[in-house]
């Protein structure tokens, strides 16, 4: 349980970085 508790935070992390990258870049485009 631990190995998947583990790999749900990472999946969580890597799609929250590329939630903030989506929206810096929406934010920052012309």
């Amino acid at each position: 349980m631990s190995g998947m508790k583990g790999l749900a935070v990472i999946v969580g992390a890597m799609l929250g970085a590329m939630a903030v990258i989506a929206i810096v870049a929406t934010v920052l485009s012309p």
